[in-house]
């Protein structure tokens, strides 16, 4: 079953079970989120976030949530990076956490790009110096994360790179 979006009726708070209201995010938004529709509830409690209101981040491939539709991938940053899959919908309590590997939320595509350049030692041997750049994509509408590395790679020859 797939979610359609947007959604024909606001979904409920999990907190005080009252409508949603809906509203959209302020074009100033540096996260990728500007002018999305999203839910939100403020009554009684504070203001908490319950869903988005498009189709971002939910391939059939991810798994299904209570209600039968393809969950949401989720994450935030931050020291502790988090990653977990939640209900598109906004309509049940579904969460799984995703593992998170290298102490950073893995991102989608990266693609790196080299260029090098290599001299010569005086005891023949050669070292290469290269810099390595990568792309990587959080997403559609999301930043481009940039890198630039440079490493020495030492041949067997050279003494002297350490």
């Amino acid at each position: 079953m797939a979610s359609r979006f947007p959604l024909a009726t606001s979904p409920t708070c999990p907190y005080c079970k009252g409508v949603a209201s809906r509203g959209i995010v302020g074009w100033s938004n540096r996260n990728g989120n500007a002018n999305r529709y999203y839910y939100y509830c403020q009554s009684n409690h504070k203001r908490c976030f319950i869903t988005w209101d498009d189709a971002r981040d939910t391939p059939a491939s991810n798994p299904q949530c209570w209600c039968g539709f393809p969950s949401r991938q989720n994450r935030k940053n931050g020291p502790e990076p988090t990653a977990w899959y939640a209900c598109s919908s906004g309509e049940c309590s579904f969460r799984e956490q995703i593992e998170v590997k290298n102490s950073a939320v893995e991102l989608e595509s990266t693609t790196p790009v080299q260029n090098s350049s290599e001299s010569s030692t005086s005891d023949g041997g050669k070292c290469t110096m290269t810099e390595t750049v990568v792309e990587a994509n959080w997403g559609p509408g999301r930043p481009k994360v940039l890198a630039r590395i440079k490493m020495l790679v030492k041949s067997l020859a050279c003494g002297r790179c350490v």
